[in-house]
């Protein structure tokens, strides 16, 4: 009788866990910008990516405008600041 109440309280236990690990980040590699969803511009010359360093991407973190072509920055979007997520998987372009 004990068994089955301790795996009725066994997700329950674990709700918090998951709720604090709400947030999508990312480590990036030293030269690693990762293109955000429909990041790609229709001509396919400039593309929108992610990119922060340390742990979980926190450090620097911006969003970039970027030749797709040659791969380098053309310039931080400023516009974006302050966020918890630094996954490229939590920004989309429009």
């Amino acid at each position: 009788m004990t068994t089955p109440r301790l795996f009725l309280l066994f997700p329950v236990l674990l709700l918090p866990i998951t709720a604090a690990l709400a947030t999508s980040n990312y480590e990036y590699g030293p030269d690693e910008y990762v293109t955000v969803s429909n990041g790609m511009s229709p001509d396919g010359k400039f593309a929108i990516t992610a990119h922060g360093g340390g742990e979980l991407g926190y450090d620097d973190f911006r969003l970039y405008l970027t030749d797709a072509i040659t791969g380098k920055k053309v310039d931080p979007l400023q516009e974006v600041a302050g966020t918890l997520d630094t996954g490229a998987d939590a920004f989309a372009a429009k």
